[in-house]
Formats: C-alpha cells, sequence, structure tokens
C-alpha cells in the first residue's frame, strides 16, 4: 500500500481539530501574500508600462532631432557647394 493511501496519524488529526484549522497566523499570511499580489498587478505593472512609454517616447525625440541634425548639415554643405 502506498504512503498516499494512508490515514493521518490520530495525534495529527487531533492536533489539526484542537488548532482549529489554519489558525491565526494562517489567515494573516493569506492576507499578505493576497496584497502582495495586488501590489504586484496594480503598481508594479502600471509602473513598468508608463517607463516603457517614457522610454520609448525619449528614444523617439532623440531620433528626430538627429534626423533633424543630419538634414541641416546636409542642407548646410549643399549651400556651401553652390556658392
Amino acid at each position: 500500500m502506498s504512503t498516499y493511501g494512508r490515514r493521518p496519524h490520530y495525534a495529527a488529526r487531533s492536533a489539526a481539530r484542537t488548532t482549529g484549522g489554519i489558525g491565526c497566523l494562517g489567515w494573516i499570511a493569506l492576507a499578505v501574500v493576497i496584497g502582495l499580489a495586488f501590489a504586484y498587478w496594480y503598481i508594479t505593472l502600471p509602473v513598468l508600462a508608463l517607463t516603457t512609454l517614457a522610454v520609448g517616447i525619449t528614444v523617439h525625440r532623440y531620433h528626430v532631432h538627429q534626423r533633424g541634425a543630419a538634414s541641416a548639415a546636409t542642407a548646410d554643405e549643399s549651400a556651401r557647394r553652390s556658392v
């Protein structure tokens, strides 16, 4: 017979009955875990999304600035050649 098929020892069942289930610390631990899960989903992910958006906008502006500077330099050079 496997160990999974056996019933728990009488003392273990009696102790579980005496403590009244998971007890006060169990409920506190459950509340902490649920609180951390909410903190992750409702704080961490929006902060990550906003940071990603800010970095994307910054990189886009940098590339637009670089493109404008390059086209201005090309226009200056072509103006000098025509003179």
